[in-house]
């Protein structure tokens, strides 16, 4: 990149990104790609932000303009429960829930690290291998609770 373009990065809108994201999730429906399934997250998205502008205009669904915040994580997680046949799907219980989100801070906390990421404002966690294996237990405990409460 030059060193006289303007600064680029995740804290910078990019202007016509939803275009870019528009052209592409146009290809995919299109049955190009190949895929045995493609589900329309951008088409949910955009409607879903269309119609919540219209009772607050400058409602977004990402502040960044790229990476959705939990409500639209909710409604991209929901759009692809229902395409996979999953009618009705339902907040899960706390423990659950818990066990969830603990095992997607240590995934986190040690995959960035171990992929080469390298951004400051993330603490490094423990090396993955150790979290890898640490994991078993989180996996038995939300698997054996699935597995006594099936859909």
């Amino acid at each position: 990149m030059p060193a006289t373009s303007p600064p680029f990065g995740y804290k910078r809108i990019y202007e016509d990104y939803d275009q870019v994201l528009a052209q592409y999730a146009r290809w995919l429906n299109s049955g190009a790609s190949g895929a045995d399934q493609v589900i329309d997250l951008h088409g949910v998205l955009t409607n879903y932000l269309a119609k919540r502008r219209q009772r607050t205009p400058d409602f977004v669904l990402a502040r960044d303009g790229i990476h959705p915040a939990a409500e639209g994580h909710r409604l991209m997680g929901e759009t692809i429960l229902r395409a996979w046949g999953i009618a009705d799907p339902t907040e899960p219980p706390a423990q659950l829930w818990q066990w969830i989100v603990e095992r997607t801070r240590r995934c986190h906390a040690a995959l960035l690290p171990h992929v080469g990421h390298r951004h400051p404002a993330f603490q490094k966690g423990p090396p993955w291998p150790k979290v890898k294996k640490e994991l078993e237990t989180l996996d038995a405990r939300i698997d054996g609770w699935l597995a006594r409460h099936p859909q």
